[in-house]
């Protein structure tokens, strides 16, 4: 686990082209999880603090890209309607939400996309661990941009 910056391996690295948002200060990102996924043009790899795991996906930031219209769609048909929040960040805007059960509408899992300088970022609790929203604005405002 990696405390401080991001070491992606080199040829991850080299495939790259956008900007790669990372955890900062509290978090440690396991530098044995990093996947790109070269046909989606996606980097994938996990972080954790205090026992709960986060996946993070990064990508391209599609054109006409609309943070808002895509939080509004999912809750639709991901959140059973119970909806999002967007919260401001140092890196930009950031929606949070929850997706639940289609059986019971329980709540399974929380995650949270970001826009910010061109690249598109999505984190999400594992295991069907959740956070406060004071919890996911910390992870949100400890991001940096690396490359």
């Amino acid at each position: 686990m990696n405390r401080s910056g991001l070491a992606l391996p080199s040829d991850i690295k080299a495939n790259i082209n956008f900007k790669v948002v990372y955890p900062a200060k509290d978090y440690r990102i396991d530098n044995n999880s990093f996947q790109y996924l070269n046909e989606a043009d996606t980097l994938l790899y996990k972080a954790s603090a205090a026992g709960r795991i986060i996946s993070m996906s990064q990508q391209p930031t599609p054109d006409n890209f609309d943070l808002e219209k895509v939080v509004q769609g999912a809750s639709q048909t991901l959140t059973q309607g119970k909806g999002y929040t967007l919260i401001n960040t140092k890196l930009g805007q950031a929606a949070i939400t929850s997706f639940y059960s289609d059986k019971d509408l329980s709540k399974i899992s929380q995650s949270a996309i970001l826009e910010s300088n061109g690249t598109l970022v999505t984190a999400q609790l594992l295991n069907e661990q959740s956070w406060s929203q004071a919890d996911w604005e910390k992870f949100l405002n400890s991001l940096r941009l690396g490359k």
